[in-house]
């Protein structure tokens, strides 16, 4: 084994294994020196040497990457911000916060630690709160659809009325993924305005679903079909307009983040530093 090449090397950074012996690491770009002891093969890995050029752009690139996800999260998930609350078009503007979610969750490492782990629970806190609404609309339909042509629309009133009540607890996790996945963006002096904005959230929510109930009420001897069915729910969704400023300032708080991104980015800080302040 003495004078030829090493089958493979593995990387002390990131155990990535591959062939050969003085070079760099094909995934994260560590140096890899050789050095030779008695009684071992002449061909082992050393001691990281010290960050060379190389090193320091491949991880200048990765933070480059997380940080343009992050913000076009940020930009993503206000965009639906502004629509979730919109009669008829709700469903476009939870797709988009899904998605934003998503580019913040996989560009979460462009910041500190906290962040992080805030983004990890925001996007349960989504999940969550998406498991909930789709699981209870999903048995109000099925319901709708076995008694169909058979039975009036009030023998929907108490499938309707967990459906409104039983959303509360979904549209209470999705404010507070809002609020996690932002918190450590923004200055220690905005944070409070982000906290009212999601309580405002939430009890808007709870109104909404007050001034809906005379519409679960009201249902009546309409046999249930596919067309007083999605005509039921498109009135409900009516009533979510009074979430609109919470949803609104959201929408402000999450353009702002991302506008201070773009800042710092100019400025070459690619890592946010506004929890600092």
């Amino acid at each position: 084994m003495q004078g030829g090449p090493p089958p493979f090397v593995i990387c002390p950074r990131c155990a990535t294994v591959f062939l050969g012996g003085r070079g760099y690491c094909p995934r994260c770009g560590l140096g890899i020196g050789i050095a030779a002891h008695s009684g071992m093969p002449a061909y082992v890995v050393r001691k990281p040497i010290a960050p060379s050029d190389r090193d320091r752009w491949f991880g200048a690139q990765r933070m480059k990457t997380w940080w343009r996800r992050t913000r076009a999260g940020l930009l993503v998930t206000a965009i639906g911000l502004g629509l979730v609350w919109v009669p008829w078009v709700s469903i476009v503007g939870a797709l988009f916060i899904s998605l934003g979610s998503s580019l913040l969750f996989l560009g979460a490492r462009s910041s500190a630690r906290p962040h992080q782990v805030a983004v990890g629970l925001a996007f349960l806190a989504f999940a969550i709160g998406a498991i909930v609404i789709t699981f209870l609309l999903g048995a109000f339909l099925l319901r709708a659809f076995q008694i169909a042509g058979r039975e009036s629309m009030s023998a929907l009133r108490e499938d309707a009325w967990t459906l409104q009540w039983g959303s509360l607890p979904g549209t209470g996790a999705i404010a507070l993924g809002l609020v996690l996945q932002v918190n450590f963006l923004l200055a220690r002096r905005d944070r409070g305005i982000l906290y009212g904005l999601a309580a405002l959230l939430v009890a808007t929510a709870y109104v909404a679903t007050v001034l809906a109930e005379p519409e679960i009420l009201a249902l009546g001897t309409t046999v249930v079909r596919t067309g007083p069915v999605l005509d039921f729910l498109s009135r409900l969704s009516v009533y979510r307009i009074v979430e609109a400023p919470a949803y609104l300032g959201l929408l402000v708080v999450y353009l702002a983040a991302h506008r201070s991104s773009i800042g710092l980015a100019a400025r070459g800080e690619v890592a946010p530093l506004a929890n600092t302040h």
